[in-house]
């Protein structure tokens, strides 16, 4: 029969595959799903407030970076559901208090006895044949007196409470940092574009004088395909940076809950100076002690120590409780004829010890060992990974740091070159094509100072981040 049961679920199961793959789910089970939902979102006005906050998507009041930010951290999903994180914390660490305080039960109990004494040797059980009712009402207490496991399991939810409130700052820095790099990439693409723009106009207007110098017998042929081959790069960077441009804004209204209708700033935000970074040192410092993912892995491992000290208790240790109950039974009938009413109280104290496998499951405590050393080896691999990104974001921050000072030079050699071959062109001594060069080479070397500069900001955000520093208070 089992068997026969498994052929007609594989056949249905293809059949049903077949199905989804055609036409997708019903209309009907699609509607049922939506009328559930709305039901759902609809339900309290906390359900209606997270809709309002989460599910909404107005337009950005500025496209400022402290005004994303601002709208990151009050309408971003991650975040929201940190908050609730630590709700749900808080809710079970009354559950664990409330697991030590009194428990209070009462059953009712309706049955309908038919009993037959079918066979005795005590005479008076020989009348027994009845079919009655029997009500039994009870109210039962216990209340735990000695018990580690529970005791542990209140300290553990402290714990667990603490660690909901780092997940929550880790989240604001999560998504803090990711607005800040998402915004600098953005103005960084936007940058570009626009260094590129100018390029391909000042190539546009080289491409016109090579044509006007080969219709005058002094231009090459090979020049000018040569030019023309390097202004369609330029077209397709441009392309792909107005594409790296939109992803960006895209994933700032996405992380910020805003539509981003108008175009970002054309400057990087000023935040920091171009220089090198020198305290290395100190920045690990920090990154140990203040990085929220180093203090919850940290966590981790506390609460994996308590749980497997809990999980001893649960496997060993007695426990002491008190109890107490009312059983009030009414019978209508009996086996003698008669019926009654009773009233029982019971009160007494109830020791459990633990001998030998008293769980039937074996014993949680060999398990938890090793979850202790799990986590004890994730935050050991969290803190490394922070220290190698603190020093890979100090080595990138240095050789930025000398970038932007040699493009910086570059750009100055550029425009004195290019006021040099302006002069030459105002006293007749040199033709617009050669200042058209330098041009040219000036664009190049802004362009290369811009993303240089940006990059640099981008590292610095992340060493900011990896650091524990709030990015949120650097911007405003």
């Amino acid at each position: 029969m089992l068997s026969g049961c498994a052929s007609l679920i594989d056949r249905v199961s293809d059949h049903r595959l077949a199905q989804l793959r055609d036409t997708g789910l019903e209309a009907e089970v699609e509607a049922r799903a939506r009328d559930r939902l709305d039901n759902v979102m609809t339900s309290d006005d906390r359900m209606e407030a997270l809709t309002d906050t989460f599910g909404a998507l107005p337009e950005a009041a500025s496209p400022e970076l402290g005004v994303l930010m601002g709208a990151a951290l009050d309408s971003n999903p991650a975040i929201g559901r940190a908050a609730q994180g630590i709700e749900r914390a808080e809710a079970e660490r009354l559950n664990a208090i409330f697991g030590y305080l009194p428990q209070v039960s009462a059953s009712i109990q309706r049955d309908q006895l038919d009993q037959e004494v079918v066979e005795t040797d005590n005479q008076v059980f020989q009348a027994g044949t009845a079919s009655y009712p029997v009500n039994t009402d009870r109210i039962q207490l216990t209340q735990p007196i000695i018990d580690l496991s529970r005791i542990f399991g209140i300290r553990i939810a402290n714990s667990a409470r603490s660690l909901a409130e780092i997940e929550y700052v880790k989240s604001v820095k999560d998504v803090s940092a990711e607005v800040f790099d998402q915004y600098v990439i953005a103005i960084q693409s936007g940058q570009r574009a626009g260094f590129l723009q100018e390029r391909l106009d000042l190539m546009d207007q080289q491409v016109g004088g090579i044509q006007r110098r080969i219709g005058v017998g002094e231009g090459q042929i090979v020049d000018l395909a040569s030019m023309r081959s390097e202004r369609g790069s330029l077209a397709a960077e441009i392309a792909f940076e107005r594409t790296r441009y939109r992803n960006a804004v895209s994933t700032l209204s996405a992380l910020s809950g805003r539509v981003i209708t108008g175009g970002l700033p054309t400057e990087l935000p000023a935040v920091t100076a171009y220089g090198p970074s020198t305290d290395l040192d100190r920045s690990l410092a920090l990154g140990r002690e203040e990085n929220p993912a180093i203090m919850a892995a940290a966590f981790q491992v506390v609460m994996a120590n308590m749980e497997s000290w809990q999980s001893v208790f649960e496997d060993f240790a007695p426990v002491l409780s008190a109890y107490a109950s009312l059983d009030r039974e009414d019978r209508a009938n009996s086996r003698f004829g008669g019926g009654s009413v009773t009233d029982d109280q019971l009160v007494g104290l109830r020791l459990t010890i633990p001998l030998f496998n008293a769980s039937g499951r074996g014993y949680s405590s060999l398990t938890r060992r090793v979850d202790e050393r799990v986590a004890a080896l994730d935050y050991l691999a969290t803190r490394r990974e922070v220290e190698t990104g603190i020093r890979g974001a100090h080595d990138r921050l240095n050789a930025l740091a000398d970038a932007i000072s040699a493009a910086r030079l570059s750009v100055r050699d550029a425009e004195s070159a290019l006021e040099r071959e302006q002069d030459r062109v105002a006293l007749g001594e040199g033709v617009n094509y050669s200042v058209l060069s330098r041009q040219v080479r000036l664009n190049v070397a802004r362009e290369r100072l811009a993303f240089y500069q940006a990059e640099y900001l981008r590292a610095w955000g992340e060493l900011q981040y990896l650091t524990g520093g709030s990015l949120n208070e650097v911007v405003e």
